[in-house]
């Protein structure tokens, strides 16, 4: 794996992008011991966590951190003749949360390093099993599942006289997926609301259909349930620009709330043109339509 790794990033570098200097391949990995404030709201997390770093020609010591602030760094081994040096770092991370399938998302907290000097004299690589996640109980709320380490390459895009120029350089990604707890339980919390609008609305057909105004009160009592369920959803997220899961089910149940307060008062409208009977029919075909239509909407939405 070790020889892979290498191989892989050595064939990204062109040897015309490669000084005539050693090569410095340093192996990288980290131990994390604690992540602690998880700001959804900023999107970063604070991170307690060592950094071994077993150079070849120890070339440069010196790494940049990509995604975060450094609060605190302490060398805790620095050993030219084992040519190992061991930081422990506290660091406040940025990282991107998709909150698309929320509350049925995963997230990953990303910390991101490449050589602080010399980018082009030094490749960076991780072994996957040398990365290690003191415990698993960090984040009130989320799982924390583990923590591994991706070879990357960046691109730096420089406007020389010459002309635009791309540098590519090594650098390493350790990624630490993170779950929410009880996801199923968390789902069915922010769901039930949605199902009590289309039970409470779909009371209104017992009723007989010039009963307007008690239809009309049960579809306001369920447009008040989505509503009231969307504000709660909206103050559990940050601001974000697109529709998440318990979003686009509200918004389905919406619609069919909606639908039917049209459908109550074309019935009213028209309650002398068909009899009781095929009026009893046309409720009955109402609702299996609505049922089948939400009912896809869910089974795309968590497929």
């Amino acid at each position: 794996m070790k020889f892979f790794n290498l191989l892989w990033i050595l064939l990204i570098f062109s040897p015309s992008k490669l000084p005539c200097q050693k090569i410095d391949s340093v192996n990288c990995f980290i131990q994390v011991q604690d992540l602690w404030d998880l700001d959804l709201n900023r999107a970063t997390i604070k991170a307690d966590f060592y950094l071994d770093l077993e150079y070849k020609n120890f070339a440069n010591k010196e790494i940049n951190f990509l995604n975060g602030s450094i609060i605190k760094v302490d060398t805790v081994i620095n050993n030219d003749s084992l040519k190992t040096l061991i930081l422990r770092v506290t660091a406040e991370l940025r990282t991107h949360f998709d909150y698309y399938r929320f509350p049925l998302d995963s997230q990953k907290i990303i910390i991101k390093i490449e050589p602080y000097q010399y980018l082009d004299q030094m490749i960076l690589y991780t072994i996957p099993d040398q990365n290690i996640l003191v415990d698993t109980i960090h984040l009130n709320g989320w799982i924390v599942t583990g923590v591994k380490g991706v070879s990357k390459v960046n691109k730096y895009h420089v406007n020389e006289k010459t002309g635009p120029k791309e540098y590519q350089y090594s650098a390493l990604s350790f990624e630490i997926p993170i779950l929410r707890e009880n996801r199923l339980a968390y789902f069915l919390k922010s769901f039930i609301p949605c199902l009590i609008s289309i039970f409470i609305i779909y009371i209104g057909f017992i009723l007989y259909h010039d009963q307007l105004d008690m239809r009309i009160n049960l579809s306001v009592g369920s447009l008040f349930v989505v509503i009231s369920n969307f504000i709660v959803t909206q103050r559990s997220l940050p601001n974000v620009s697109e529709f998440t899961l318990i979003e686009k089910i509200n918004l389905g149940s919406l619609i069919i709330v909606f639908l039917t307060i049209f459908f109550f008062a074309a019935s009213y409208r028209l309650k002398d043109k068909f009899s009781p009977k095929n009026w009893a029919l046309l409720n009955r075909w109402y609702i299996i339509l609505t049922v089948t239509l939400f009912s896809s909407m869910l089974l795309v939405l968590l497929i």
